[in-house]
This record gives C-alpha cells, sequence and structure tokens, in this order.
C-alpha cells in the first residue's frame, strides 16, 4: 500500500488554519485571541490587523461547513488526479 501524498497533508493544514480563523471570531474566544496575539508579537501592525478581525468579525458555523466541505473536496480531487496518474503509468 503506497504512503499518503504531502498534498492531504496540504488539505488538513489549511483545514485547520482556516477552522482556527473563523473558531477566533467567535464570542466567547475572539477577545483570547486579541490577548495573545498583543502579547505575543506586542503593538506591531499584524498583531493590529489580526487582532481586530477575531474582535470584529463575525462566526458562522456555515463558515465552517464551507471550509470542511473545501477540504473534503480539494482532497476528493486527489484521489481522483493519483488514481487517474495510477491508470496510466
Amino acid at each position: 500500500k503506497r504512503a499518503a501524498s504531502p498534498a492531504y497533508g496540504a488539505c488538513a493544514a489549511w483545514w485547520a488554519v482556516n477552522l482556527a480563523f473563523e473558531a477566533g471570531q467567535h464570542e466567547q474566544l475572539s477577545s483570547y485571541f486579541a490577548d495573545w496575539l498583543n502579547l505575543a508579537f506586542g503593538p506591531t501592525w499584524l498583531a493590529r490587523a489580526l487582532s481586530n478581525y477575531f474582535l470584529r468579525g463575525t462566526f458562522d458555523v456555515g463558515d465552517i461547513a464551507a471550509v470542511t466541505a473545501g477540504a473534503l473536496a480539494a482532497a476528493g480531487v486527489l484521489v481522483l488526479v493519483q488514481h487517474q496518474e495510477t491508470r496510466h503509468a
């Protein structure tokens, strides 16, 4: 059996990043994320921009569903491409 392609790891990593950014907008988490960014990076433009993203963004369960569907679709495309490559090899 062949090892899983690193591309599947990329799908999972982007899913996790997108999920973290969406979760960071939740009203019960946003201030924690903003405070952590300010502690970790100080008063930099990046920390301010990300803090504003979390504090002013809107959490939506539909976005989590879309992120998950996108990651699964990307993995599905990889399966099809790898199957196609295997058939023609």
